[in-house]
């Protein structure tokens, strides 16, 4: 097993960064979000819950409710992606 040196052996610094500078906007998703909002405001239920398993609408459920479009089709392709960037102050070898 090989090992190699710690960074502060070496004296030196790295740094990562994880960003969405490349993501793209998807107005279907801001538009169902806004839908729950909006009824979880007027009926007075909590604005957020724990996600569910998508499938048959189950006893209860009003079927009125809004329903998340299908990303892959109604998004870009960029939607949510994210970069993450290295540096590091060594020198190239």
């Amino acid at each position: 097993m090989r090992r190699s040196p710690s960074p502060a052996a070496l004296g030196a610094v790295f740094a990562v960064l994880a960003g969405p500078r490349a993501t793209r906007d998807c107005p279907a998703i801001d538009e169902l979000r806004q839908d729950l909002h909006d009824g979880a405001v007027a009926t007075g239920e909590p604005t957020a819950e724990a996600e569910e398993p998508r499938g048959e609408m189950e006893e209860g459920e009003d079927p009125e409710a809004p329903v998340a479009p299908a990303v892959q089709q109604a998004c870009p392709a960029s939607f949510g992606n994210s970069d993450i960037f290295g540096w590091s102050s060594l020198a190239a070898p």
